[in-house]
């Protein structure tokens, strides 16, 4: 079954649809020692887990992105997926192909045009879109797949567009990771889409210039406006883990009951008063905290 996980403020708008895409919320009770799996065999003695034929999972978030727009369920959407990498689909084809679904309400791949007066409205829906990509570097295929996104975006999209909808579009790409730390391993290792996974890039750092937050504009590929963002945390040496046990008992009667909201939110108010504390008496200039949540039950 073609699924995603869900969470709205009014969910019954998404627990009735059931095609082409199911929605399920992500609030929902799972039992994953009632799932069934299903073997098939190979030989007489082999067996294999059957494969999952439901579609792949960039697949079934641009199909479920693509409804809510299309049907204009809500003008606010949040999607995030995790991929082990940049995959073919057929010959031609690959993974962030499926990109396009999220536009096919405003763009044709059959005319390579942009629907002026369907854009129109999705402008005023959606004036901000923004596709984020977490540890590009971490796969031989993220210069490519980065490729893929600014072709889809700003060449097949953003560039047909008239000049008063260019103002009422805010499209961004968002490349984060802790390898490209300066603007010119940027540079150099988002050159080309070819494959880059054998190559390290570094630039020797000259005293004083950790700067612990920096912002600087350049141009991307020399065409796109760009912002490198560079944070640095303490080094390791100066970092002091500090442990509290909070106690609190409670009797349970089921598995479920044992990270309730109750609780939840009583160790949570609990860190956030040591982390103002910690701040205002200077004890520290930076305070990293490690949030709480009811989904360690699952």
């Amino acid at each position: 079954m073609n699924v995603v996980n869900f969470k709205a403020n009014n969910e019954d708008k998404y627990t009735s649809i059931v095609k082409p895409i199911t929605f399920l919320s992500n609030s929902r009770e799972r039992n994953y020692k009632d799932q069934d799996i299903s073997f098939e065999s190979i030989n007489t003695t082999l067996y294999k887990q059957e494969e999952d034929q439901s579609a792949g999972v960039l697949n079934r978030l641009t199909q479920a992105i693509n409804y809510v727009i299309s049907k204009e369920v809500s003008n606010k959407i949040i999607a995030t997926a995790a991929i082990q990498s940049l995959k073919s689909i057929n010959q031609k084809k690959i993974t962030a192909e499926h990109f396009k679904k999220i536009f096919d309400t405003v763009y044709s791949e059959k005319t390579d045009t942009v629907n002026i007066e369907a854009f129109t409205r999705f402008a005023k829906r959606y004036p901000n879109v923004v596709l984020m990509v977490d540890e590009i570097t971490g796969d031989e295929s993220g210069a490519a797949f980065l490729e893929e996104l600014i072709n889809l975006m700003f060449k097949k999209i953003y560039r047909k567009l008239p000049s008063h909808l260019k103002e009422k579009i805010n499209f961004k790409i968002v490349v984060a990771d802790a390898s490209i730390t300066n603007i010119e391993v940027i540079q150099k290792h988002f050159k080309n889409s070819n494959t880059d996974s054998d190559k390290i890039y570094f630039k020797k750092q000259k005293k004083g210039e950790e700067a612990s937050f920096s912002v600087e504009a350049f141009q991307f590929k020399d065409k796109y406006s760009a912002i490198s963002i560079n944070t640095n945390s303490y080094p390791a040496k100066k970092l002091h883990i500090e442990y509290k046990l909070y106690l609190n008992v409670k009797k349970v009667s089921e598995t479920k009951d044992i990270f309730s909201k109750e609780v939840v939110t009583n160790v949570n108010e609990q860190m956030a008063i040591e982390a103002v504390k910690v701040l205002c008496d200077e004890k520290a200039k930076q305070v990293i905290v490690t949030g709480y949540s009811t989904s360690r039950r699952y």
